[in-house]
């Protein structure tokens, strides 16, 4: 008997079917029309469109990612080390984001059109280490109802210096060093608990081994600091120290949808 079609030869619960479609050509990286499951494996992919895209849904349980993007970079969420250099939108979820765990680094664009961060709905962090540096016109967070605390830090002018955390007791929480000028920066961590004070350093000279820019176990040398206290999930800042309000007009949430990609 003839195998079924689209498959050859017989076939074992151990094996799998190779299945393909007849698609126009694309630009992007990984996409795919139904969801999408990534279990592991290591991904180093520069595209001119977006780096990972799908029509669904996409999880990430595992893997090593390093991305780069013409237009928009990569959704990332459920675990693994993923670094994304984007000149248009960083991560971009035509609805939602949720983050619960791994680690994410986006060296967003440097335009006022685009963010290191782009959703439509709702960004939830409730793990992993998020850093997203970009412009400040266009800057997103995750959303204030998230279960861990973010800090959005935007300078006064574009830079490329190095930042970090330590905690109350001055252990050190982390550190980061972008590969390009940004003006705003978010920084998520489970190493931050709301009510608790921490120290931002900036103009920091940091000792310590670094991984795509960030490092978790340093030393701070020299820096410029700005305690505070976490009374909320999200806590914006300037040099100046806390603010009470988001920092851009585009308020760090949600941007005018638009139709989908």
């Amino acid at each position: 008997m003839a195998p079924p079609e689209g498959m050859q030869g017989n076939t074992t619960d151990d094996e799998t079917v190779d299945e393909t479609s007849d698609d126009t050509p694309s630009t992007k990286g990984l996409k795919a029309e139904k969801d999408t499951v990534i279990a592991s494996g290591t991904f180093n992919i520069n595209t001119l469109d977006d780096a990972l895209h799908s029509n669904k849904d996409i999880q990430i349980v595992n893997g090593t990612f390093i991305l780069s993007s013409g237009e928009t970079g990569y959704l990332a969420i459920h675990g693994g080390d993923i670094t994304i250099d984007a000149s248009g939108d960083g991560i971009d979820s035509n609805s939602t984001i949720e983050m619960t765990g791994g680690t994410v680094i986006v060296n967003g664009p440097i335009d006022g059109g685009n963010g290191a961060l782009d959703y439509d709905e709702t960004f939830h962090i409730s793990g992993g280490i998020l850093i997203a540096a970009g412009s400040s016109a266009m800057a997103q967070s995750p959303s204030d109802d998230s279960s861990q605390p973010s800090i959005i830090y935007q300078f006064d002018q574009p830079t490329t210096e190095s930042i970090s955390l330590t905690d109350d007791s001055g252990q050190f929480i982390l550190g980061f060093t972008p590969t390009k000028s940004y003006q705003t920066i978010v920084v998520s961590s489970p190493l931050l608990e709301t009510d608790k004070t921490v120290t931002w350093h900036t103009t920091v000279d940091l000792d310590g081994e670094a991984v795509n820019g960030l490092i978790t176990n340093g030393v701070i040398t020299t820096s410029t600091e700005l305690n505070f206290t976490l009374t909320d999930t999200l806590t914006y800042l300037t040099p100046s120290g806390v603010s009470s309000t988001p920092l851009t007009e585009s308020g760090f949430g949600r941007r005018p949808n638009r139709p989908a990609q």
